[in-house]
């Protein structure tokens, strides 16, 4: 079973993502705080992280830049979702893909199967 890790702060938005994920047969985790994100990824070995841009008002692509700059982490995927269109802005960051809210669930496992296979 592949582990998906999810960074968000929302949390009607983390219980909706762990239910779809466990439903397409992944195992989820979760931190809303993105202080805990680094040492979390250490430990639990994810699979691939779904990232939120904005947690609370700390944007997230420094510690997307911190992530891929670690050689323990860095092949890791990371697809970053936002309600702001920032695809590029990721990607100079670091991210391997990007999503716009609202985007579909069908959509989400589509691509964080393509990077899983």
């Amino acid at each position: 079973m592949h582990k998906v890790f999810i960074v968000e702060d929302d949390l009607p938005m983390i219980r909706l993502l762990q239910t779809l994920l466990s439903l397409e047969g992944f195992q989820a985790i979760s931190t809303p705080r993105p202080e805990a994100v680094v040492s979390m990824m250490r430990q639990e070995k994810p699979d691939l992280v779904v990232m939120d841009l904005h947690l609370g008002q700390v944007k997230t692509l420094s510690l997307l830049g911190e992530l891929k700059n670690d050689p323990t982490l860095k092949t890791i995927p990371i697809i970053v979702v936002s309600g702001l269109e920032a695809e590029e802005e990721c990607a100079r960051a670091g991210a391997d893909a990007f999503l716009l809210k609202p985007y579909s669930p069908s959509k989400l496992v589509e691509m964080m199967r393509s990077f899983i296979r």
